[in-house]
C-alpha cells in the first residue's frame, strides 16, 4: 500500500507529518562520504567509496564512526573517540556538501503545508548540524521543528523525542505520520503510535522496508501527498 505525510499552518490542526532527513528529503550521501573521506585521510587510512558509506548511515555519527573503523580494523575504543570528535568537526563543516533534495521533496513540503500539517524534521544527524541543513537547502519550508540527536536523549528508533515533538505541536499521534526510507524510522513512527509512510528512493537496503510492513510504501513525492490527503 502507499501513503502520505502532513504539514502546518493555514488552519488549525492535531496532525503533524514528521520527516526522516537523509535519504528521504535530501540526498546527503555526498556530504556524508566527504567527511568520512577527510576524517579518513586524516588518519592516514584508504577512503571508502559511496556506496560502503551508504552502509554505515541511519543509527547517528557515533555508530558511523564505530562502522568506518570497524571497516578499517580499528577496534580501540579511545582511537575511536578521538576519530568521532574529529568526524564531527568535519561534518559541520561538509554538512551541506552537495546536498539536494530529492525530486519533488520542495513541492510536496509545500503542498502539504498548504493543506493545514505540521512540518517536522526528526534526525539522527547531530542536532547541532540539522537546522542549519535544512534552512540552507529547503529555506523556503515551513517547518515547526527540525531537530537531530542529542546525548541526552535516545536516537531513533526510540520514540522519546518524536512524542516530545507531537506534544509540542499539540499533534495525536494517530493522526499524524512519521515519513522516512528505512526501518529505523518504520519503527519510531510505530513506536510513536503514528502512521508510517516509508519512501523507497532512500537509502534502505534492498528489501528493509517491505520486511517492515510500514502502514504505506511510497515510491515518488506525489505519492506522499496523495496518501496523506486522501
Amino acid at each position: 500500500m502507499t501513503r502520505i505525510c502532513d504539514n502546518v499552518q493555514n488552519i488549525t490542526t492535531n496532525k503533524a507529518v514528521i520527516f526522516d532527513l537523509d535519504g528521504t528529503l535530501l540526498q546527503t550521501l555526498p556530504s556524508l562520504t566527504e567527511a568520512v573521506r577527510r576524517t579518513l585521510q586524516h588518519y592516514g587510512l584508504p577512503p571508502f567509496s559511496e556506496d560502503r558509506v551508504r552502509t554505515f548511515i541511519g543509527r547517528g555519527g557515533r555508530v558511523l564512526v564505530e562502522l568506518m573503523m570497524q571497516a578499517s580494523g580499528i577496534d580501540d575504543p579511545d582511537t575511536i573517540d578521538d576519530v568521532y570528535r574529529f568526524y564531527l568537526q568535519q561534518l559541520d563543516e561538509a554538512c551541506t556538501y552537495k546536498v539536494e533534495p530529492f525530486r519533488g521533496v520542495p513541492q510536496m513540503l509545500q503542498t502539504l503545508h498548504k493543506a493545514g500539517f505540521s512540518l517536522a524534521v526528526l534526525s539522527n544527524k547531530g542536532d547541532r548540524v540539522v537546522p542549519h541543513i535544512m534552512s540552507t537547502i529547503l529555506p523556503d519550508v515551513p517547518f515547526a521543528i527540525t531537530r537531530g540527536g542529542r546525548d541526552d536523549l535516545p536516537l531513533k528508533p526510540d520514540p522519546t523525542t518524536t512524542l516530545r515533538i507531537l506534544k509540542q505541536l499539540g499533534a495525536i499521534p494517530e493522526d499524524s505520520y512519521f515519513v522516512g526510507d528505512s526501518s529505523i524510522d518504520i519503527r519510531t513512527g510505530r513506536f510513536a503510535g503514528m502512521r508510517t509512510i516509508a519512501v523507497s528512493w532512500g537509502y534502505a537496503h534492498e528489501g528493509e522496508i517491505e520486511r517492515e510492513k510500514p502502514d504505506f510504501i511510497a515510491h515518488t513525492t506525489e505519492d506522499v501527498v496523495k496518501i496523506i490527503l486522501k
